[in-house]
């Protein structure tokens, strides 16, 4: 079966061979900023015509379930569409972009970044922040505050905080916002461990308040040399990250940002 890491992977490529403009946006974006969480479904915004629905549906024919009159109706509210992975039912939602000035804002600031060795555009931190406390004014949520709260914990340091008081104000989130910024609002903290070893000295750490990078990077100083337990490694990484557990692959060092970026260097020995 499938793990969402795989199909993440899968509709990234798609979206490439269509060439429509695209986002990775909500609970994928906020793991990417924040404390990744276990979550099944990607959200992507995307630009296209009416007149590239049938291209768009055939991109996503082969594996997947796609519907051609949901995808035409995507151009009508709620303006969104979906397709689900035969092999796993992993669903990805298609959200496309509207006339709205935060929506225009937001997509005009995403970011290019690498995901499992392939390129991607994602929500910048600040977007996906005020998206969150957005939807959680519209519907309660305590899981959307919770994911705002773990990308402003992770963040802080580096958010522009004129831009999300500026869109704050103009989306109505102005006390969410101060709730957030002031540590009303908390993060969902869990207990998961991982032991991963290394020269066969195990490595102990709790599910973080930063990404697992930080965490390495902090902790320890990994050369090419070292010899990784990838699988425990991976199944920590990809549980943390939300992608469920996949533990027959090696981990790439280059994705997490540590180490040089030769493929043989970057790549974690299976053992």
């Amino acid at each position: 079966m499938r793990t969402e890491s795989d199909f993440l992977i899968d509709v990234l490529g798609r979206l490439r061979q269509t060439g429509i403009d695209n986002m990775l946006t909500d609970s994928m974006a906020s793991n990417y900023w924040g404390i990744p969480r276990t979550t099944h479904d990607l959200d992507f915004v995307v630009v296209f015509e009416p007149g590239q629905v049938e291209q768009v549906v055939s991109a996503f024919r082969l594996g997947l379930f796609i519907q051609e009159v949901s995808v035409r109706s995507a151009f009508q509210p709620p303006y969104q569409f979906n397709v689900l992975d035969e092999q796993s039912a992993l669903k990805a939602d298609f959200w496309l972009l509207r006339e709205n000035a935060f929506e225009q804002a937001a997509f005009g600031r995403r970011l290019a970044v690498e995901l499992f060795g392939g390129s991607a555009w994602i929500a910048t931190a600040e977007d996906v922040i005020l998206h969150k406390l957005y939807w959680s004014k519209l519907t309660p949520s305590d899981r959307q505050l919770q994911d705002a709260a773990g990308v402003f914990a992770v963040q802080a340091g580096t958010l522009d905080q004129a831009y999300l008081s500026r869109w704050a104000r103009t989306v109505g989130v102005q006390q969410e916002l101060t709730d957030l910024t002031s540590g009303k609002m908390k993060p969902k903290s869990t207990r998961t461990q991982c032991r991963v070893g290394f020269d066969s000295r195990p490595l102990f750490f709790p599910d973080p308040f930063s990404s697992l990078r930080a965490i390495l990077q902090n902790r320890v100083n990994l050369t090419p040399s070292r010899v990784v337990n990838s699988n425990a490694l991976e199944s920590c990484f990809l549980r943390l990250m939300g992608m469920g557990t996949r533990t027959n692959e090696r981990v790439y060092l280059r994705w997490l940002g540590i180490g040089p970026h030769s493929d043989s260097a970057s790549m974690a020995s299976v053992v």
